[in-house]
């Protein structure tokens, strides 16, 4: 079974930055685009592998927090991350500085906040949240823009 992100509105908008890293090493911004596959035994008693609309669901529970916000990734040598109540300030390996209101915030346990990373993470958060015996694998693809994007494969059995 399929969920094609570009066609469900399986999307987000977040903004990022990966120092070092020519022109994405500037603050920008995407329109990520989440597709889904999973891949098993159908089940009784409808046949299905996974319900579509339980599916749909899940993915947007996960990506709904991160619409409109900053990402920062928290497992980076390249990022220095402090939080107080209110604001979360960071420093970069090449010397720049921001500070955020810390609602605009998401950080993310990964080293880097590429559609590889961001692909990597939702995959981690979805197989969590899947149940079912008879799934057999995951594939999750994060498109940045046409394509431009990322897939994680991860065998479930």
């Amino acid at each position: 079974m399929y969920l094609d992100g570009r066609e469900l509105g399986l999307r987000f908008s977040a903004c990022h930055v990966i120092p070092g890293h020519g022109k994405c090493g500037r603050l920008h911004g995407h329109t990520y685009h989440v597709s889904v596959e999973l891949l098993g035994e159908r089940t009784e008693p409808h046949g299905f592998v996974y319900d579509f609309d339980e599916l749909k669901s899940a993915v947007r529970e996960l990506i709904n927090p991160l619409d409109h916000r900053v990402l920062l990734p928290t497992e980076s040598e390249l990022f220095e991350i402090e939080e107080s109540e209110d604001e979360i300030t960071v420093r970069l390996s090449d010397g720049k500085r921001y500070v955020f209101p810390r609602e605009d915030v998401v950080l993310i346990p990964t080293s880097s906040l590429s559609a590889e990373d961001l692909a990597e993470y939702l995959a981690d958060e979805l197989e969590r949240k899947l149940s079912g015996d008879n799934l057999k694998e995951l594939r999750i693809r994060v498109d940045e823009g046409w394509g431009q994007g990322a897939e994680v494969v991860r065998r479930l059995d």
